[in-house]
């Protein structure tokens, strides 16, 4: 019977850890970005994923405001990709992630600001807001909504993903505004649309 409790015990620790993870993975980004550490940056985010997040996010936002959306087919969405491609490059550089993720932002992105979670008085509050803002999907992605006090239609969602025990950002699910933002950008500088 000690022997069933003790698996038991086990099992339970180890949903827990798995649970907390994401947190801690998050965390550990979070204080990359504040010390600016570009290593634990570029270990702890799939540069690669982040891009064709970005990218797919881009072409659709350049596809409705051209008036394109009926025509998603691959010709017409791999030219759209590479308008956007330019623009998604400056984006996902570790250093423009540094500023993305940080709490001065670029300017012209906006800021994802990912919450510092130092132990201070406010610090259960951010930590239960970030609680509150992350979502699931399954048992290997879970996104969180930043920055934590920014109304929802504001928020930048952090995709982090399960990938060899270890928790990667793996995308950017940019805010509409910023979106917006950006394929006047493309735009701007593809007046033609070829």
């Amino acid at each position: 019977m000690r022997w069933l409790f003790r698996a038991l015990l086990a099992l339970v620790f180890v949903w827990v850890v798995f649970l907390i993870s994401p947190y801690f993975a998050l965390y550990q980004i979070a204080e990359a970005v504040q010390t600016r550490d570009l290593a634990t940056l570029e270990e702890r985010v799939d540069m690669r994923a982040v891009r064709v997040s970005l990218t797919r996010q881009l072409v659709d936002a350049y596809l409705d405001a051209t008036g394109r959306t009926k025509q998603r087919g691959g010709l017409v969405a791999n030219v759209g990709a590479s308008i956007a491609d330019p623009i998604v490059a400056e984006i996902v550089t570790p250093e423009a992630l540094l500023d993305l993720l940080g709490q001065g932002g670029q300017d012209r992105v906006g800021s994802a600001s990912i919450p510092d979670l130092a132990l201070d008085r406010d610090s259960a509050r951010k930590a239960w807001q970030l609680f509150l803002s992350a979502e699931s999907n399954g048992f290997r992605m879970v996104s969180f909504g930043v920055p934590i006090e920014a109304p929802r239609s504001e928020q930048f969602r952090l995709q982090l993903r399960l990938s060899s025990l270890t928790w990667r950002l793996a995308g950017i699910v940019l805010p509409e505004p910023t979106k917006q933002r950006l394929v006047e950008e493309i735009i701007r500088r593809n007046p033609s649309g070829a």
